[in-house]
């Protein structure tokens, strides 16, 4: 069973995101993709891939995603009726979508088997990037977490509605 975990998770990740791509509601298209990124960073995880798995978490879901949240829930109609998205062309998407994958999957194929290094890379790396980020790179890291305070309340500024005088 363990054997097949990574199928499970990836699985449930092509699930999502099948679901995501033909839903009609943004904000639970939205709250999918949050299980995607969510998934890829379990995939990560199960290949042993602690330091690509935590980042999907800290960039994709904690930045990326978060800021897709504030856009929609910033450009939602004032009317009280949701923003619904519609699939223009659904037949073409899918004929590209598959010829993508083709194409992957022969490129995959013809790879050679010795491509990628067998041996693992030292454990500390995040250990190392983080020691690094705290001590060499303290004023650069602190600057840019004040500039993103400032462009969130920049942000929140904007989306206040007008009082009229």
């Amino acid at each position: 069973m363990l054997v097949f975990g990574g199928f499970i998770i990836a699985g449930m990740t092509v699930g999502a995101a099948l679901v995501l791509v033909l839903g009609r509601r943004l904000m639970s298209s939205a709250f999918l993709l949050l299980l995607v990124l969510l998934g890829v960073a379990l995939l990560y995880g199960w290949q042993g891939a602690l330091f690509p798995a935590v980042a999907q978490i800290l960039v994709y879901v904690g930045g990326i995603l978060i800021l897709i949240l504030f856009g929609l829930l910033l450009t939602q109609r004032h009317d009280g009726q949701s923003v619904d998205s519609e699939l223009s062309a659904p037949v073409p998407a899918l004929v590209l979508s598959l010829v993508v994958f083709f194409v992957l999957v022969k490129v995959w194929m013809a790879l050679p088997a010795d491509l990628l290094p067998v041996e693992l890379p030292e454990p500390d790396g995040p250990r190392r990037i983080g020691v690094q980020l705290l001590t060499s790179y303290l004023v650069p890291f602190e600057l840019i977490s004040v500039l993103l305070l400032v462009a969130l309340l920049g942000a929140a500024q904007l989306a206040r509605p007008e009082k009229r005088a």
